[in-house]
């Protein structure tokens, strides 16, 4: 028995520890190389007998890419470090080391989680913990915003200005803030002969062309309090009956759907978008849609349609004016594989890309929003065609407002929330096709339980 322990122990001892010479290995979806080879590079002067090789992962979309590291895996030749999405979390903590206990994220007194807290903030940390254990690390973060396309804007308030209303010309000089805002300046925009949309107030409402839909969609269920399992994922709670903040009962999964469909069907007096009308990036660069929901990704995504556009953006707004904050966040973080000879060392890395000039390096050369509210390690702005206040705080200021959205498997939940807003649009009921979702739920807990 004692010497089974000393083994056990040895071994442990060594995985943890960094070889004499090691390499880790990094792998991601982006095309990153240039940047991780001069990051791996410094890092291998700071620490000379640990390389860093990093490898691009060409994949088609999201699912793809997960199949490949995961496949890699099974065939022993998986990353020590791998990125991926913060939904991703629950499906593959068992695949991941948490950080090390014994590890320090910085050097004041702190315990490791208050220091984790104090550098990325309550909500981050939260985004990338499951079972109370701290598991990826991001090194950029995101999170939905309102995109207004200004000439539409400027356009309309002159033809209201000409038309003598005035009221409703000076009411589109505010930038939205609650979705009735956003209601009010789409109906005043939305130019539609019957059913034909000849402009559009707001890009929502579909699923093939709408950008980010199920994140649009949990953004709205989130901010009227709903979720979608509990936080370990072991319970369904889509269908669950809450009170709103005026004590009222609501269900909001319902009002979520009935608010995001809304734009998107003929019947209602918000319809202002369809399935036919195209893809909406090119319609917003077009000047024929006024305002669109994103990451900051989309700000690339109008100016390669359109380097001129005038665009302006803001915070997502909210159902419920006086109701606390409620942001959504969508990011890609880094885990260390429970299969590498070092997760010691895979974490210094991590640690590694926090550094302050290494994370503004890699930030200025990606263009990619950081984490400005929580360290002093970003980049300032994000010089992209007409959005020159397009500060990086924009995105990262909403992160610590973000509600953690648990799905024990992200391609099936997607897929449920895709299905369900795509049986409205095809003329089924709200509550049909909520039934239908939540039975879809009640099959994921078992799947995952199981």
């Amino acid at each position: 028995m004692i010497i089974l322990v000393v083994v056990l122990v040895s071994t442990i001892s060594k995985r943890n520890s960094a070889p004499k010479n090691l390499t880790l290995t990094v792998w991601s979806p982006f095309n990153e190389a240039g940047v991780f080879k001069s990051i791996g590079d410094s890092y291998t002067k700071l620490h000379p007998t640990i390389k860093v090789d990093f490898k691009y992962v060409d994949a088609k979309d999201a699912k793809d890419y997960e199949a490949q590291v995961v496949n890699a895996y099974a065939n022993g030749i998986g990353p020590d470090i791998w990125l991926m999405r913060n939904d991703w979390l629950p499906k593959h903590a068992a695949k991941l080391t948490s950080i090390p206990s014994t590890f320090a994220w910085s050097g004041s007194e702190e315990t490791q989680n208050e220091q984790l807290i104090t550098y990325f903030g309550k909500s981050i940390v939260e985004q990338n913990s499951t079972g109370g254990k701290f598991y990826t690390v991001p090194v950029s973060v995101d999170s939905l915003v309102l995109y207004q396309n200004t000439k539409v804007i400027e356009d309309v308030k002159q033809d209201l200005a000409n038309q003598d209303r005035d009221l409703d010309a000076d009411s589109l000089d505010q930038f939205p803030l609650t979705w009735a805002d956003v209601v009010k300046i789409s109906k005043l925009i939305t130019q539609r002969n019957g059913q034909t949309v000849t402009r559009s107030g707001l890009a929502i409402g579909t699923v093939d062309n709408t950008y980010a839909a199920t994140d649009v969609y949990l953004s709205l269920l989130t901010q009227y309090g709903g979720s979608l399992f509990n936080n370990d994922g072991s319970k369904n709670n889509f269908s669950l009956v809450t009170r709103d903040i005026r004590n009222r009962e609501s269900v909001p999964s319902q009002q979520a759907l009935d608010l995001y469909t809304s734009f998107s069907r003929a019947d209602n007096a918000n319809y202002t978008w369809n399935s036919s009308l195209g893809d909406p990036v090119t319609l917003f660069a077009q000047g024929k849609v006024a305002m669109m929901v994103g990451f900051s990704s989309l700000a690339k995504e109008i100016y390669a349609e359109n380097p001129e556009a005038q665009v302006t953006i803001g915070s997502l707004p909210q159902v419920i004016k006086d109701a606390d904050i409620v942001n959504y966040a969508a990011y890609w973080s880094f885990g260390v594989s429970k299969k590498s000879a070092s997760p010691n060392s895979s974490w210094g890395f991590l640690k590694y890309l926090h550094d302050e000039k290494v994370n503004e390096a890699y930030l200025t050369a990606t263009g990619r929003p950081g984490l400005s509210k929580y360290s002093n390690n970003l980049t300032d702005s994000f010089d992209i065609g007409s959005i020159k206040e397009m500060k990086n705080e924009i995105f990262s200021d909403q992160i610590n407002s973000a509600l953690v959205v648990c799905k024990p498997d992200w391609q099936q939940v997607d897929v449920t929330l895709k299905d369900m807003i795509s049986q409205v649009n095809s003329g089924n009921s709200l509550k049909t096709a909520l039934d239908t979702a939540s039975a879809s739920f009640d099959k994921q807990v078992t799947d995952v339980t199981n």
